[in-house]
């Protein structure tokens, strides 16, 4: 009876000692996904963030290797804290050297406003000092210095009278200023300040006028910079945040991996331990003469092994409520960081569409039109099925602003670009080149079919006129059509399309022409 009864304390004690296998496995499985969720998460932030600074790309490619690597922890905390320098020690954009770049053609433009005067030599000393100091230029003294000279009076070298600043050429400056801002990306808190001095310019300016609506137009080109630069800074800031947490949750990966592997080794031990006293059991009890040696034998050995088991119990319920604790934490790092990664992801796309679209029309803007040309383009060389582009231009269109407002050549604008977008197919791509220019680029299709749906487009464009002001508004449209061929690269694409356009205005203007 009494043999019956220890035989079942045993069978008890080796059912608690494999449930807490089972257990330890599934705590050592619940680790496993949880690393692999952190190392997806790791390599997908890793990847978001290429190409935000150039400095930064070899750091993030040597991440994303050592992620894939689960036994590279400790170059990957280094690596971790050597990407944390390289983004603290980031310079600001005011150091690049493309800087001076757009500095000098400014100089280039502003020194031809005052030949052979006191200003040019002024103006060449600053060239000189800003490019000595190019790469650490400050953009916004140096324009507040060219804006000091050409405010001052004008004394020329060959007849020594004063001139005064209304002589610079207003007309040409309005429309290099109206490029400018033509080609920036304007934020949306910006929006009616930059319509407003594009307005300005697009009108005839007195000098006083004129000198207080460039001011104007500076003070906005710097205040977007100044936006666009704490914008910057604050996805600094959210990598460098995001490199923290990710270096504590190393640690914490690191940690949780050490218990892991210290309980496998106690595991083994108590494996190896148990297994040779049932053997001594069993050995004895094979060679066993008498009964009472035999069952003491037997209660001492179920006591090692109930102590045995019982203690490694305790150890190892220890060893896993620091794994969960641990475990824990990870969840709700990993928590944090994809709420803050769906909120980057979700700001980045917004930037992204922003900076492709055109903000009047809602057309892509001609930088989205570049990249669909290269696309294009490629797969022109790739599969040679057809590939034509149109360029549109609307007639008359400074007649339109000058009659009726730049409200109705506005209007005018965004009607074409409806009426372009819904009279082609979903494959083809309609862009707003700039001012009153458009392009279409028609995959697999030749300029033929080309021609017979710009007709089209042209003959219900000629009936859309509309009312501004109470007086009616007709609007007319003529394109360059041109189709892709076998020597040519998508600047001779352009310029035949542009050519054929020329000659539609020349033969007088509301008609398609084939180049």
């Amino acid at each position: 009876m009494t043999l019956s009864n220890n035989n079942d304390e045993i069978n008890k004690w080796k059912d608690k000692y494999y449930q807490s296998l089972d257990d330890h496995e599934k705590n050592d499985r619940l680790f496993q996904e949880k690393e692999s969720v952190l190392s997806k998460i790791v390599n997908r932030l890793a990847h978001a963030a290429k190409g935000y600074h150039y400095k930064l790309d070899p750091y993030l490619e040597r991440i994303q290797d050592l992620v894939k690597s689960s036994t590279e922890i400790d170059k990957l905390k280094n690596e971790l804290d050597n990407f944390s320098d390289a983004l603290l020690h980031l310079t600001d954009d005011s150091t690049d050297p493309d800087n001076f770049n757009d500095i000098a053609l400014l100089l280039d433009f502003v020194e031809q406003q005052y030949p052979d005067s006191t200003q040019l030599h002024m103006l060449q000393d600053l060239r000189e000092k800003a490019l000595h100091d190019q790469t650490d230029i400050d953009r916004k003294s140096v324009l507040k210095d060219i804006l000091e000279i050409t405010q001052q009076p004008v004394i020329q070298s060959d007849t020594s009278r004063v001139a005064t600043a209304h002589q610079i050429d207003t007309e040409i400056v309005s429309q290099q200023l109206l490029h400018l801002l033509a080609d920036t990306e304007i934020p949306e808190n910006y929006t009616n300040q930059a319509t407003h001095l594009k307005q300005q310019l697009q009108i005839g300016l007195d000098s006083e006028t004129f000198k207080e609506t460039l001011e104007e137009s500076i003070e906005l080109l710097l205040d977007i910079k100044q936006h666009v630069l704490s914008e910057q800074e604050e996805i600094e800031d959210f990598l460098s945040s995001i490199t923290l947490q990710l270096a504590e949750l190393g640690i914490h990966a690191s940690g949780a991996s050490a218990v892991s592997h210290e309980n496998a080794i106690i595991r083994n031990r108590l494996d190896q331990s148990v297994s040779k006293q049932m053997l001594d059991l069993h050995l004895s009890s094979e060679n066993a003469t008498k009964l009472d040696p035999l069952k003491q034998l037997i209660k001492t050995r179920l006591e090692s092994i109930a102590q045995q088991i019982s203690e490694h119990q305790l150890q190892e319920d220890q060893q896993s409520n620091e794994t969960q604790e641990q475990l824990l934490k990870m969840t709700s790092k990993i928590q944090v960081m994809e709420s803050e990664s769906r909120d980057l992801k979700y700001k980045l796309q917004i930037a992204h569409d922003t900076a492709l679209r055109d903000p009047l029309t809602g057309l892509p803007n001609r930088l989205a039109y570049d990249e669909r040309l290269a696309t294009e383009s490629a797969r022109w060389n790739r599969y040679k099925t057809p590939l034509t582009m149109i360029i549109w231009d609307v007639d008359h269109f400074k007649q339109i602003n000058d009659t009726y407002g730049h409200k109705a050549g506005d209007k005018t604008l965004v009607i074409i670009a409806d009426l372009l977008t819904s009279n082609c197919r979903q494959t083809d791509f309609v862009a707003r080149f700039g001012g009153e220019e458009f392009i279409m680029l028609l995959p697999d299709t030749a300029k033929e079919s080309a021609l017979i749906l710009a007709e089209k487009i042209r003959a219900i464009i000629e009936k859309s006129g509309f009312n501004a002001g109470g007086k009616a508004v007709s609007v007319t449209i003529s394109c360059g059509i041109t189709q892709y061929l076998d020597e040519d690269t998508v600047d001779t694409l352009f310029e035949r399309a542009d050519q054929a356009l020329y000659s539609a205005k020349s033969k007088g203007r509301n008609c398609c022409i084939v180049g």
